[in-house]
């Protein structure tokens, strides 16, 4: 099993999706560390293929305004006709009731789908080195957040990026 790990500069905080963290070089290691997260996770007898979706709320107007009905639409189509579990990564947690917070987005979306005994969220807070383990493991990556992305790409897991925001292009 493959795992990635991600050395960081220096930051005051580690949690993923913090602006402070800053990626510095990168390098890919293979490790056990990931195999037992998922075990932790209660995850090994997951049905396979994963497909980690690092998923967010995103509030617009216009014509872009109904992604996410038409997302709850092709993931319930996916759900529907292929075997495996949908794993909802969020990255941002917030106590600021200002900002929009990814657990409790992830957490009604997947219980809005078609087939939620399919879908886990992950609840747990990860390091970034463990996020970017957990990603390694799974078969394919759905990411509107930019450390999904390249979590993704560094452990060669193959990658749909949603552009819903110029950094994520």
């Amino acid at each position: 099993s493959r795992s990635v790990r991600c050395w960081h500069g220096h930051s005051d905080r580690s949690e993923i999706g913090s602006k402070r963290v800053s990626l510095v070089t990168c390098g890919v290691a293979v490790s056990s560390r990931a195999d037992s997260l998922v075990d932790a996770l209660g995850w090994s007898s997951l049905p396979r293929p994963w497909l980690m979706a690092a998923l967010r709320p995103w509030p617009t107007d216009g014509p872009r305004r109904d992604w996410e009905r038409q997302l709850r639409a092709d993931l319930t189509i996916t759900l529907d006709t292929t075997p495996g579990t949908l794993i909802l990564l969020p990255f941002e947690r917030t106590s600021d009731h200002a900002l929009p917070d990814d657990l409790g987005w992830c957490e009604a979306f997947a219980h809005s789908l078609s087939s939620p005994s399919r879908v886990k969220v992950l609840n747990a807070r990860l390091t970034p080195e463990e996020m970017a383990g957990l990603i390694a493991e799974g078969d394919v990556v759905l990411a509107m957040r930019r450390h999904a992305v390249i979590f993704g790409a560094l452990a060669a897991t193959p990658v749909v990026a949603l552009e819903y925001d110029p950094k994520v292009r």
